[in-house]
């Protein structure tokens, strides 16, 4: 007669158990008996923070603040520098994001000219698809560095909370949260993408050549070209929104997520499950689910789709 032996998985921080396999299934406590031998596997995925999805590749902010990133490697974007981060934003071939200390860092295409950084603390990044940065200092300034800020033209000045730049299309443009809640952004406006709606906004997210922005209601306004319905977002309340190339994603009030624009790939057809938030990059889109862990779709033909 064999003995029971009753196993308990238990994930740390930085990681979410998923269910056994071999001699147990199920993801409850594993019991099998010691009659004979026995092959179980506890398996665990990790657990994530934020989620940013850009062109070909998408990288995570994993819970102990290190940084995970998958997707095509061709100027070897797919590797982080070491160290912490509180937040990440992907470019086109490059990615910058925030260190826990308030400098920033970015790695990837060396063709584009997104490296040195400037000096200073910020409190929020955003990487563009023509190698060009927007950066909120930590005094609310905006700053630029890169290879085209000159083509979203001057920011404007006053202190802001958060700012998003162009991530595809043509027409390059830039929009910022200010401090007292209202949004500001400049830059090309032949789809009247730079020409914000009035009214208190919590965030804002700038896609090709569109945008839209998040109400402190919790409504969402967008603006901009529309020709795919990337600008006509559904009338329910919202927790996050991003804006992809020609489509856009937001996190609805009971967790689940609703697209709407071009569906490509199906980047507009979001997969079942709560979320906390959401990042539309090109042709495809990742989620952070309520558990931390990280579910894409769309576009996978360079692996921006599988995250690690």
């Amino acid at each position: 007669m064999g003995t029971l032996v009753t196993l308990t998985a238990t994930a740390n921080d930085t990681a979410t158990f998923v269910g056994w396999s071999g001699a147990c299934t199920g993801n409850g406590t594993c019991s099998v008996t010691l009659d004979a031998a026995q092959s179980v596997t506890a398996t665990f995925v990790t657990r994530y923070s934020s989620v940013s999805a850009g062109h070909i590749n998408a990288c995570g902010v994993r819970n102990d603040g290190t940084v995970a990133c998958w997707g095509g490697n061709t100027f070897v974007q797919d590797t982080p520098p070491t160290g912490t981060f509180t937040s990440v934003s992907a470019g086109d071939g490059y990615f910058c994001g925030v260190r826990t200390d308030g400098t920033v860092a970015c790695w990837g295409n060396q063709n584009c000219p997104q490296v040195p950084v400037p000096a200073g603390k910020f409190v929020s990044v955003s990487a563009d698809g023509d190698c060009y940065v927007y950066g909120v200092e930590s005094d609310g300034a905006i700053t630029c560095w890169g290879g085209n800020c000159y083509d979203t033209g001057t920011p404007p000045a006053g202190a802001f909370v958060s700012v998003s730049v162009s991530i595809g299309g043509n027409d390059y443009f830039a929009c910022g949260v200010k401090t007292n809640e209202t949004i500001a952004c400049w830059g090309a406006n032949e789809f009247g993408q730079a020409t914000p709606p009035a009214g208190i906004f919590a965030s804002v997210s700038v896609g090709g050549e569109h945008a839209c922005g998040l109400s402190t209601s919790g409504t969402l306004d967008c603006w901009g070209s529309n020709i795919f319905g990337q600008a006509t977002p559904p009338a329910d309340t919202f927790t996050s929104v991003s804006a992809g190339d020609f489509f856009t994603c937001g996190v609805k009030i009971d967790g689940t997520i609703a697209c709407w624009g071009y569906n490509t790939f199906g980047a507009a057809t979001p997969p079942a499950g709560t979320f906390t938030s959401v990042s539309a990059g090109v042709e495809f889109a990742c989620g952070l689910k309520t558990d931390g862990t990280i579910t894409c779709w769309g576009q996978n033909t360079y692996g921006q789709g599988t995250p690690i």
